[in-house]
C-alpha cells in the first residue's frame, strides 16, 4: 500500500503517521510520510484494512472499507483538512479498483472459487484456464507449466510464487511446486509488464498466497 497525503491547497504534508490495520487480525503497520508526502506499507497479507492518518494541525482522517488483494499495489492518498488534532474525518468509500501503482494487468482468483471449480489434479497452475490472453499447446492440467502460454510469451518464463516465494525448478524447465490447493486464500496471475520485482519472469507470474 502507498499514498500521497496533501493538504487542501495541494500541498504535501510531511512526517504525517500513517497506520494500517488489517481488519481481520487487526495486524498494525506504522507509516510516515517522507518529504514529498509519500508513504509505503509493504509485504502486507490480502483482506480489509482501516488506514488512519494523523499530523498535528490536521484532523485525523479514517479511510475504512479498503480491500487489498494478492500481487496489488494500492494507491491509499488523503487530503489533510486544517482543524484540532482531536477531531477526526471517516471515509466511507473504499480505494479505487484500478490499479494506477504498476504497469502489470492480470486477473485475481479467490481460493474458495479455486477450491469449488472441478479441477483435474487440483493443481493451482489451473488458474491460468481462466486468465484471458493464455493459450495452451497441447494437455494443460499437469502440474507443469509446460503447456501454457500468456500473452504470446514463452512458457519458460512464467514464475509461480508461493508467500512471495519462487517456487519453479532452479535447474531450469517448467516444472514448479505443486502448492496444496485447499490451503490457497488467493491467486493473483500478471500476463503483461510485470513489476520489477519479478525479475526475469516476461512470461507472466502466478502468486498465491
Amino acid at each position: 500500500m502507498t499514498g500521497r497525503v496533501t493538504d487542501s491547497t495541494g500541498a504535501t504534508v510531511p512526517n504525517t503517521t500513517v497506520v494500517v490495520v488489517q481488519k481481520g487480525t487487526n495486524f498494525t503497520f506504522t507509516a510516515r510520510t517522507n518529504e514529498k508526502g509519500i508513504y509505503r506499507a509493504p509485504s502486507l497479507q490480502p483482506g480489509a484494512y482501516r488506514v488512519t492518518f494523523e499530523t498535528q494541525g490536521f484532523k485525523k482522517i479514517i479511510r475504512d472499507d479498503i480491500e487489498l488483494r494478492t500481487g496489488d499495489t494500492l494507491a491509499v492518498d488523503a487530503v489533510m483538512q486544517v482543524g484540532q488534532f482531536t477531531e477526526q474525518i471517516e471515509v466511507k468509500g473504499g480505494a479505487q479498483l484500478l490499479e494506477t501503482e504498476t504497469s502489470a494487468t492480470g486477473s485475481v482468483l479467490s481460493g474458495d472459487t479455486l477450491y469449488e471449480m472441478p479441477l483435474y489434479q487440483r493443481y493451482v497452475n489451473s488458474t491460468l484456464n481462466r486468465v484471458p490472453g493464455m493459450t495452451s499447446g497441447s494437455y494443460a492440467y499437469r502440474g507443469s507449466l509446460g503447456a501454457y502460454h500468456l500473452a504470446g510469451q514463452r512458457n519458460g518464463a512464467i514464475e509461480i510464487f508461493e508467500d512471495g516465494v519462487n517456487g519453479n525448478d532452479q535447474k531450469g524447465g517448467a516444472e514448479t511446486i505443486k502448492p496444496i490447493q485447499n490451503s490457497v486464500a488467493e491467486v493473483t496471475v500478471i500476463t503483461t509488464v510485470p513489476p520489477d520485482e519479478y525479475g526475469h519472469s516476461a512470461g507472466g507470474i502466478i502468486s498465491m498466497v
